[in-house]
């Protein structure tokens, strides 16, 4: 039995002492925490898309959080499953898992299903390849799918990378948290991106120099420049996309940049979208005179998502050898973006003004504070930084604020040369967070895990 079994959602902390969690150690916690979250509901809603994201992108913050607050971080991991657990039935683990020859018929037969739309056999096959072949050969195999995929708000993909950044920690209870992704695929295979053809039917790509300062200075122009288009009602991930698309925002940016499809330019093109989406959040916002945050939600599920999309993407890119650029994805996430709920263009070069004030008293200043001393802080302060921006997200309730985090931080090592940039993004949403929940605030709120897309 799942020691986890069953917490009430309202006594998250007293079942923890009860059941003398604290005696676990974060893997195992883990472990008991994937097993539960893992289990799909059905249906779906912002909470239930993000819980095994969450539930990932916490473990990976914790052995940065401060050891005075492990405790409170790893309360938010146990109540994010109490609360998944509570949110009704869930779809009970296949009784009977097929016998997979080799890892070729298991591929075979995992595409086959997904693309038939047998959602309970694409689950049986990919938890039959997770019990005999491990968590590699099921990431590998569904990350073509998932880059493309308008299912789960987009978000397959994200939790495919969480996966592989796990790799190490995985057991096959933990591979449950990506049956989710696997039900979603083969329940609505067409539902894709149409860039997915685009480097197909492209003919332009073969003369790209990857030396072109032209082309890099043009994608750069173009990504601080979207033109605005009319925001959907409905502000979701997929309606974002669908109304750029209509738009045919991406085929535009190929006429004007008509070497995007390259394959030799597929980390620029995703670096120039994580850059783009990070000053998005520092720059497309709207501050009273003291630097605080008015009307936040773009913010807080607007450009967090701008972000954490194309981020994902790049780390698992090397996954994809043989699909279509998968930097395509990444441009049609944040051209979405941009044109739907941004106001204003952007300056990709732009810096922030100096300030010497310390870095946890800037948090609790204002977010514009916060981020300008996160972006002048030398190596060494940079590391505690992290460490404090990993701990302010783990103790608090948000997936949002976790996911984001925890992308700038894996962004500020594989894109070195603009870390002060993520590290002062994180900043921003962080602060923006603390002064709306406060420290003394979060034991009384731990049951709360409402989410917007």
């Amino acid at each position: 039995m799942n020691i986890l079994d069953n917490i009430n959602p309202e006594r998250v902390i007293p079942e923890y002492q009860e059941r003398e969690l604290e005696q676990l150690s974060d893997h195992f916690l883990f472990t008991e925490a994937a097993e539960i979250v893992g289990q799909p509901k059905d249906y779906l809603d912002s909470f239930v898309i993000h819980a095994p994201l969450e539930i990932m992108a916490r473990y990976r913050l914790l052995a940065l959080v401060s050891p005075k607050e492990k405790t409170q971080a790893r309360l938010q991991i146990l109540a994010t499953t109490a609360v998944y657990q509570s949110h009704g039935p869930s779809i009970p683990l296949p009784l009977e898992l097929p016998h997979l020859h080799n890892w070729k018929d298991a591929r075979e037969r995992l595409e086959c299903a997904i693309m038939a739309g047998d959602v309970d056999m694409a689950d049986r096959i990919s938890m039959a390849m997770a019990n005999q072949f491990g968590s590699r050969l099921l990431i590998d195999a569904l990350a073509s799918k998932s880059i493309w995929t308008l299912t789960l708000a987009s978000h397959a993909h994200i939790g495919l990378m969480m996966a592989n950044r796990l790799q190490g920690d995985l057991s096959p209870k933990s591979l449950y948290l990506l049956r989710r992704i696997v039900r979603e695929l083969a329940a609505d295979p067409q539902a894709v991106l149409k860039v997915s053809q685009q480097e197909m039917e492209d003919t332009k790509a073969s003369s790209f120099n990857d030396n072109d300062y032209i082309t890099e200075t043009a994608l750069v122009d173009e990504f601080a420049t979207i033109p605005k288009i009319k925001r959907p009602e409905q502000s979701t991930v997929r309606a974002l996309i669908e109304a750029a698309q209509e738009e045919n925002l991406l085929a535009n940016l190929f006429q004007r940049v008509p070497n995007l499809a390259s394959s030799k330019l597929t980390h620029r093109v995703f670096q120039t979208c994580t850059r783009t989406a990070a000053y998005s959040m520092l720059q497309d916002n709207w501050e009273d005179e003291a630097g605080l945050t008015q009307a936040p939600l773009d913010i807080k599920y607007g450009w967090t998502h701008c972000l954490t999309l194309p981020q994902a993407g790049w780390a698992i890119a090397p996954l994809m050898t043989e699909v279509p650029n998968p930097s395509l994805a990444a441009c049609m996430w944040v051209l979405s973006f941009r044109a739907t709920i941004g106001s204003k263009d952007l300056d990709l070069n732009a810096e922030l003004p100096k300030t010497k004030a310390n870095f946890h008293e800037a948090l609790l200043s204002s977010p514009k504070e916060a981020a300008s001393v996160a972006w002048h802080a030398d190596h060494n302060q940079k590391l505690a930084i992290r460490a404090e921006l990993a701990t302010q997200a783990a103790i608090r309730n948000d997936a949002h604020l976790v996911k984001y985090v925890r992308a700038c931080l894996d962004l500020s090592s594989f894109d070195q040369e603009f870390s002060h940039l993520y590290d002062s993004c994180a900043a921003y949403l962080c602060s923006l967070w603390m002064l709306e929940q406060p420290r003394e605030s979060l034991e009384s709120a731990m049951a709360n895990r409402l989410l917007l897309l």
